[in-house]
Formats: structure tokens, sequence, C-alpha cells
């Protein structure tokens, strides 16, 4: 049989219905690619199949009054669209089965692993609402034919229907609705990533004479929930819940406490409510029994319930006794359980959800749009509640935490071994040969604080890459958070405004200071200040009150500046790399070892920290770092005093200054005069010489 099928598909354009053909490959790859997933993610929204928990397949008025954005499908036929009418061009061989009514997204992914085992699947994908599996098989007669007659066609397919039925019934083991007009039948488009294609997928033989009996599976049905009287509780639940609102009725009574038979009367107005609440008897006498203002005997209590409920109750009502606010607070309960999604992000202090079933699984910020929004709909379904409850809702502590990072971490595999991170500190090209030592160490500091693994300490050391404009500094800066947690990444961040500078230091994963030079020397001691902190108090965003927030960010910097250092003490915070050639941030980064090999040493005990050697050999390394800021500093910077002698040169006044000049190119010396600079050079004790040329000084000049 050809395994070559065309698929309909009906859309609605202008109030008018088209009809487009397309191969079955192609339809799997719109599925599989999400065309129409913005249409269906408002549809599993609001469709009534997601709220209604009922096992029944899509009716014909069901497909027929779906959003019109979302195109109709039909298997089974290729239709055309001739003078206004739909023509019948070609007949398949194909047949679906929908299963529906399923509890859960997760157990339609279930469903349609289960069906992909299947030999006569062709196709499986999760249904339009999210709470279907669609399973599309081919059937023929024996001699691997459709029949042209339309009648005789018509039979074909309802027999292949209920045997496609009886088959996938016993081996999913779940109910499937039989549906009617199982020829014409239609199904909405979907979107599903993890759809199930085999085209050589065995094609079900269909017997004219054969007769097929529709499979029933004993299905474990929970009538709890569907009875409970309590929306999102289960009876048992619901019950236990109504019983203890009714003891809340006899305390608020007026009987007398001090009264010898108030045991007895509190009791009896007890089981009387419970009867009018139309709770369990038996369950109402266990749960008397375990309250601890009662001291009676059981079977006296067994006694007054029983007389209680001698008397049937006509119309019990379970809510009765329920105060409205209680009712009113399970309503919205359930209200969000069953549809919302919702986390705050540690980092940001933003709540953020997304619809249960929705294709788009993005989350977004619930902003005071989305809580109006969500307050029209709780009150179209008849709770009452207004926007200030469900903005006191959001932000308590019902809403979980969510924290990007460790969730980001917590999914990476096993490191396979190899060493990436002295690889990816290479990319900066420099002479500093203890460089990747130094970019380890603040990785590992930086990922072990994201773990919240030292909360005494911050990560203290700031790479700062030294290069020319262009080099790639910044973009090198940028590259070293993987895609996923580049919303945790600021080069913009204001050193100048306390407030915003604190606030950072909780809600990003790696800030960058960019342009380091910028910043006055006045400035650095604070930025050194900040740097060490390991915790943050500051007003968080979208709050007014000043809180203690944990420190995740970490820092490095960027500067065109060879001497942007100004304080010797606090140079061991900086691991300065000068940069001698263009950085390569183009390259294909595999994030998730990189970060997993962090992970690892972490765990394996490698230091977070430079010791205290390696700290000596940083503060060393930085000296050709320091900006200086007077003419006599400069000199001792770039030069000593010959150790030998006729070791050293001579060098005259206007040589030095050249030198000084070349090195430091922001220091003036405009208005240095030679008997000035000599003054200078003597007080260093540098020896000199007269010759006939003038004076020359024997220096001898410190290689950098």
């Amino acid at each position: 049989m050809n395994n070559t099928f065309k698929v309909s598909l009906f859309k609605n354009f202008l109030n008018r219905e088209t009809i487009a053909n397309c191969e079955l490959d192609e339809l799997v790859v719109m599925i599989r690619q999400g065309r129409y997933a913005d249409a269906l993610s408002d549809y599993r929204c609001y469709s009534p199949l997601l709220s209604s928990g009922k096992p029944v397949s899509c009716s014909r008025r069901d497909v027929m009054t779906a959003d019109n954005r979302i195109p109709r499908l039909c298997f089974s036929s290729v239709y055309k669209r001739r003078n206004g009418k739909r023509i019948v061009v070609g007949r398949n061989g194909l047949l679906f089965i929908e299963i529906a009514g399923l509890k859960s997204f997760d157990e339609a992914v279930r469903i349609r692993r289960v069906a992909s085992c299947q030999p006569y699947t062709m196709l499986a994908f999760i249904g339009a609402n999210g709470l279907s599996v669609i399973v599309v098989c081919s059937i023929s007669q024996a001699d691997g034919t459709v029949p042209c007659d339309t009648e005789a066609w018509r039979r074909l397919m309802s027999k292949g229907y209920r045997l496609l039925h009886y088959i996938y019934s016993s081996q999913l083991k779940t109910e499937i609705s039989m549906q009617t007009g199982t020829a014409e039948a239609m199904c909405l488009m979907s979107a599903d990533a993890g759809i199930y294609y085999n085209r050589e997928a065995l094609t079900l033989i269909v017997c004219e004479n054969d007769v097929y009996d529709t499979f029933n599976v004993c299905r474990s049905h929970d009538f709890e929930a569907d009875e409970s009287p309590l929306p999102g509780k289960s009876s048992s639940e619901a019950y236990r819940y109504i019983f203890y609102c009714c003891w809340n009725h006899v305390l608020d009574s007026e009987l007398n406490q001090d009264d010898p038979y108030y045991a007895e009367r509190a009791i009896q107005k007890l089981a009387y409510l419970c009867r009018k609440s139309g709770l369990p008897q038996q369950m109402c006498v266990d749960r008397t029994m375990n309250l601890g203002t009662i001291n009676v005997e059981r079977g006296l209590v067994e006694l007054f319930f029983a007389q209680a409920y001698r008397q049937a109750e006509d119309n019990p009502n379970p809510l009765r006794y329920v105060e409205a606010p209680r009712l009113q607070a399970i309503k919205l309960d359930n209200f969000f359980s069953t549809r919302y999604v919702m986390r705050r992000n540690v980092l940001t202090g933003v709540v953020q959800y997304k619809h249960i079933g929705a294709c788009d699984a993005d989350y977004r910020p619930v902003t005071q749009e989305v809580i109006n929004t969500i307050a029209v709909k709780a009150q179209r379904e008849g709770i009452r509640v207004w926007a200030r409850d469900i903005k006191e809702r959001v932000n308590s502590t019902l809403v979980s935490d969510f924290d990007p990072l460790n969730h980001w971490l917590d999914s990476l595999p096993e490191w396979d071994g190899r060493d990436r991170i002295k690889a990816f500190a290479q990319r900066v090209p420099t002479d500093n040969s203890r460089w990747p030592e130094y970019f380890s160490v603040w990785m590992r500091s930086m990922v072990a604080h994201w773990m919240g693994l030292d909360v005494m300490h911050g990560n203290d050391l700031v790479p700062l890459l030294i290069g020319s404009q262009g080099c790639g500094k910044s973009s090198f800066a940028k590259i070293i958070l993987p895609p996923e947690l580049r919303a945790y990444y600021n080069d913009r961040i204001d050193f100048r405004n306390d407030n915003t500078l604190m606030r950072g230091l909780s809600s990003f994963a790696l800030i960058n200071i960019d342009e380091f030079d910028r910043y006055s020397a006045s400035r650095q001691p604070l930025i050194k200040y900040i740097i060490s902190k390991s915790e943050v108090t500051a007003v968080k965003a979208y709050r007014s009150n000043f809180s203690t927030e944990r420190r995740y960010a970490s820092f490095i910097a960027t500067t065109n500046s060879r001497h942007p250092l100004t304080d010797l003490t606090g140079s061991r915070r900086f691991a300065c790399v000068a940069v001698t050639g263009n950085i390569d941030f183009t390259s294909a980064v595999d994030y998730q070892q990189l970060y997993a090999q962090i992970i690892s040493e972490i765990r394996g005990g490698a230091l977070c920290y430079l010791n205290a050697a390696a700290t000596e050999r940083l503060m060393d390394d930085n000296m050709s770092f320091m900006r200086v800021s007077d003419f006599g500093s400069a000199v001792a910077r770039l030069f000593r005093i010959p150790e030998a002698d006729g070791a050293g040169h001579e060098m005259s006044v206007d040589d030095i200054v050249s030198v000084v000049c070349r090195a430091y190119p922001r220091l003036p010396v405009s208005g240095l005069s030679d008997k000035s600079v000599g003054i200078t050079l003597k007080r260093l004790g540098f020896n000199r010489r007269h010759t006939r040329t003038g004076v020359r000084y024997i220096v001898e000049q410190i290689e950098k």
C-alpha cells in the first residue's frame, strides 16, 4: 500500500472556509515546530475540555467552534473546494483514535509514549487541548486497497475504527470513548515537539465479514474527586474540613461552657449540624472522639449521632456551615492550582507565571494587568474576589521560590574529564603565564557562591582585562555566562549609586565593571568594599523595606588604561591581565561541560580563593598596572639605582622624561623643568655625571 498520504486542512478566513492539502511529512513538521503554537496556547487556557475532566473526545461541535486560528485536520479524505462546496478528490486509509479526558499534560506524554510502541501507530501527538492524545493509523482491505465506493469505504472505516479501538483500549489500558461518524471525523491541529512519526508503520487489514466488539476497560475512577463538595479536595478531605467547620459553629454558639452538661449539648448540636451537612455518620463519630475538648465515652457519642441521623435529611447541603470567606479561599486555591504555575525569581524578586498545559513554556512576569486579568477570570467562574486579593496571594509565601542559577546547574551532566576552563581562559592572549590559574580560581568561586557554599565571604577576586579598544574584552565577559543565564549579566550598573549597586549584588550573576578607569581613585575603596561583601542589605525591586539578601554576583572588569590601579593594598582584589591581541569570543562554547567541570572541581576540594603565596605573586604582578600621580613615583616604578659599579647606563633628563611619558601618558609633565627633574632624581638617590652635553644620570631601567 502506498505510504504517501495527503491530509486536508480546513481553515476559516474572513468567515469563509478554505481548504489546503499537504503531505503527512509536512504536517509532522508543522506540529513539531509549533506553527500554530500561539493560538493553541490560548485554546488550551480557555478550552472547556481543560476544566471539565470528563473522559470524552472532541465532539463535532467542539471542533467546529474552536478558535478560528487553528486549522481542522481530516485524515481519512482529501478535499477541495469547488463552486463554494466541498468536493472529495481522494480517499485515504487513515483513521485517528483520540484518547481524551486525561488528567494532566504529563499523563498525555505517557500515553503518547506507550502508543508509539504499537506497530500500527503511524502518528502519535498530544491533542490541541493538551489533555488528549491523537493516534493515527492506516487501514486497508485484504488486498491492500481502499474501496472507491463511498458506502464500502464507510463500512471499512467503521470496522477499522472498532478494531483499532479494541487494540488501543487494551494496549493502553485506558478508556477510549467511541466516536460516531468516524469516516468524516476531524481533529484540531496541534503543537507537539515530541510528536511520534513512523511512515513504515504496519497497515491494519480489515476483513469484510469479521465482527469486532468494543473493548471496555475496567478503569479505576476517582469517584471521591467527582463527588467532592469542595473544589480541589478529595471527598474525605472535604468531609473532614466541613466537619471542623461544623464544630466551629458549635464553639461559636450560645452554649455555656460552664454548664456541667456542656459536652453532651455540644455533641448533640454537632451531630445535628453534621446531619444537615450530609456528612457520613461514622466518620463524624471518629472525628468527635479526637476533639480535645470533649471528654465523653464513645458509646454516648455514638448514641447522640444515631439519634440525630435517625431522621434522614431530605436536602443536605455540605456547604451550609462553611463560612463564605473560607469557601472563597478554597475556590481560589483550586482556581490557581488548575490554571497557573507561579514562582518567585529569587534574583529579581519578580513573581512569574505560566498557564498549565500551554504550548508556550516561557514564564512571564506577573504585572498589574495580569493580576487584573486573573481576577476577572475568577469572577467569571463565580469566585467573589478582587484584584487586591489576587495581589495579596501573589505576594505571599504561597508562591514558591525559584533560583534560576541553581536550577540550571542542577541540570548539568557529569563532567567528561576534559579541561575546558584552561582552554576558555586561553581565549585571552596574554604574556601572563599565571592568568589561567587566576581565572580558574575566580570561576570556581563564582559558581560556589551561586551554590551557596560560602556564605561568610564574597567572591573578592576580579579579573581585570587590560587592552586596546576593540580587542573583545567586553564581548569575552558576556560569553562567560551560558545563554540561559545571560539575563543575569549586567555591564551598565551605576557604581555611583550605592543602593543600585547593593541591589545588583543579589540580582545578577555577573557584573562587568566596564571602563574601570573612569571611576576616580576615591571610588576604588568603595568598589573594593562592595567586592568583598558576602550579603546585601538594600531595598529589593518591587519592595519598600530594607532586607538582607544573599549575594550572587561576581565581578569582572575591563579597561583601556595600562595603569588602572590606585590602591597598592587593594590591588590583591584584581587579577590584571594585559591583553596582547584579539580575544576569541566567537568560537562555540560547551557550557554544560565547562560548568560541569567547575562543579566537579569544587566538590573535589579545589580552592575557590588564592592562598597567601598566590596573593603575594598577584600583587607583584599588579605593580606594573599601578596608576601614579606624581613624577617621582613614576621614576621609582621605572628606574632603580644600579647595584654594582659599572652597571646601568647614563641618561639625560629629556631621555628620562620621555620614558616616563611613554609609560604614563596621562601623567602631567608639561610644567616640569630640568631643575625640578634633577631635584627629584637626587632625592631618589640617583648619581649624576657632568658631561660636555649636560648632566647625565646613572640609572638602571626596570623591565616590565
